[in-house]
């Protein structure tokens, strides 16, 4: 049974949720790896902090050199792809050497790829804003020296250009992520019947 504490974020009671679900898996149970900021209110801070701290200290810790299970970690500020260390446990074969470097290769593979696509986003969305605002005659900034948005239909426009013009590179990242996932399926099969024999 999965027993939320009281007293923790929402952030901290859905990562207690992530891991009982990866607990139902045994092989491949998910340890969260992040700092988990705890949020309390002014009036009880004082005395709940102390408490809160030492029950978040179960997420701050680093993984083991060779883990038995994948360790989730926080999300990547370029890729947006939550960080992975993979399982490598001490009695690892070498088919499942061969399978967890492949799903390492995926990873890396998949996180460039994002990487990249969010920075050409960032910079394309600064070049049209930039445009849009020159053509009104306004700069970035108002007189307050905060920082002017376009209205939704005029970012619906951007949104729709941009995708219209990155359509075949998605068409093909699409293509190649199921090529590369699924080679992992008979790799994965293997291993699992090696696991049956091994009990």
């Amino acid at each position: 049974m999965l027993h939320v504490r009281k007293g923790r974020s929402s952030v901290c009671i859905f990562k207690e949720i992530i891991a009982f679900h990866f607990h139902l898996k045994p092989r491949y149970q998910c340890s969260l790896v992040a700092q988990c900021q705890l949020f309390s209110s002014d009036s009880t801070a004082s005395t709940e902090n102390a408490q809160d701290e030492s029950k978040a200290q179960e997420y701050r810790t680093e993984p083991p050199h060779h883990p038995d299970r994948d360790w989730i970690g926080p999300v990547d500020k370029r890729s947006n792809l939550r960080q992975i260390r993979f399982a490598q446990p001490q009695d690892e074969t070498v088919g499942e050497r061969k399978h967890r470097e492949m799903r390492e290769e995926i990873y890396e593979w998949n996180h460039a790829f994002w990487a990249k696509h969010n920075q050409n986003f960032i910079e394309a969305k600064e070049r049209f804003v930039k445009e849009a605002l020159g053509t009104k005659g306004v700069g970035l900034l108002d007189e307050d020296g905060a920082k002017r948005v376009l209205s939704a239909d005029e970012m619906a426009k951007f949104y729709r250009e941009f995708l219209q013009d990155n359509r075949h590179t998605l068409k093909l990242y699409n293509r190649e992520w199921y090529r590369r996932n699924t080679a992992l399926l008979w790799p994965a099969c293997k291993i699992a019947i090696q696991r049956l024999f091994r009990r």
